[in-house]
């Protein structure tokens, strides 16, 4: 028979696999469909927050995911510590006690300063000798929050030291020990699984920030590119229309790819380009499912030779 420990390593595998389907299976909905004017890949890492790249659902769920597959508190930070997000149950002896002190929150930070010098997860007991751990989240090298785990012990506490500390801080000792007596003692080995799968959660931000970064930038791509086919179209509608006579572009197809104003007005179609263009020239000029036999045209495009020929018009 298993013991308990390689039991709940074993539970904590299982749901690790579930949690990985399901934040593959998220929706990927960011803040893109809004983005409208170009942006160098400079300026979108500067400028973007973490939920410009990631939107605060998507980043609730993960935590959430996070929170069923290990029991687990996390929460998601700003690059300057601030919450965005937040899973589990909070713990009064951190959040209203500790923190409400200018000491306890300032040795707080620790964990997330290690992180942001070392720029990788660390984990360790904090100031107060719970768990602590902060996992930077990267998006083309620049940190844009953090996941955090902690609010919780690996052993149960020493009540003599506790005291110490809550005087320390300026916290009444029985408050302080109440509170304390609430932290769930939680079997290191599965503390260290969890921390593992949150670098996962923090590696699947960070790739699904990226990718909206990338997107973006192809979108600046397409947009460049679709300006300057405008303008090399307005500048070649220009120069038809600038010509006397009638004109038209076709492919090998006998596609019109472009024509010029006097050769709308001639056939009928002024005003009318749409109708024009794309369509068979034989069919849009002279009603027929085939090219005409005395069009030069598909001659040309065998020959790759220029050729001419003048037609008079007569009355018929």
């Amino acid at each position: 028979m298993p013991d308990s420990r390689s039991q709940e390593i074993s539970r904590l595998a299982s749901e690790v696999e579930i949690l990985k389907c399901k934040l593959r299976n998220l929706p990927s909905r960011s803040k893109i469909d809004q983005l409208t004017g170009p942006l160098s890949p400079e300026e979108l890492i500067s400028f973007h927050a973490l939920t410009d790249l990631v939107d605060i659902e998507t980043l609730q769920g993960l935590l959430d995911h996070f929170h069923e597959a290990t029991g687990l508190t996390a929460a998601l930070l700003t690059p300057e510590g601030d919450l965005l997000a937040f899973s589990g149950k909070p713990a009064r002896l951190c959040m209203k006690l500790i923190r409400g002190s200018d000491t306890g929150l300032q040795r707080c930070r620790a964990m997330l300063e290690k992180a942001r010098a070392e720029r990788k997860s660390c984990f360790g007991p904090c100031h107060a000798g719970m768990f602590d751990g902060a996992v930077p989240i990267i998006v083309q090298g620049t940190i844009k929050g953090f996941l955090a785990i902690g609010q919780i012990l690996t052993a149960a506490p020493d009540k003599e030291k506790a005291l110490a500390y809550a005087e320390e801080l300026g916290i009444p000792g029985g408050e302080y020990w109440e509170a304390l007596q609430e932290i769930a003692v939680v079997d290191a080995h599965h503390i260290l699984s969890g921390a593992k799968l949150l670098e996962f959660v923090g590696n699947q931000i960070a790739n699904q920030a990226a990718t909206t970064i990338i997107l973006q930038q192809e979108i600046r791509t397409r947009k460049q590119t679709q300006k300057k086919l405008e303008d090399a179209n307005s500048l070649l509608s220009a120069v038809l229309n600038a010509i006397p006579g009638y004109l038209n572009i076709l492919d090998r197809d006998m596609n019109i790819l472009n024509v010029n104003d006097n050769m709308l007005d001639a056939t009928g179609f002024s005003g009318a380009r749409d109708k024009v263009i794309g369509h068979k020239c034989h069919q849009v000029l002279h009603g027929t499912d085939t090219p005409c036999p005395q069009c030069l045209v598909p001659q040309v495009m065998e020959t790759r030779t220029p050729m001419s020929r003048e037609t008079i018009p007569t009355d018929s």
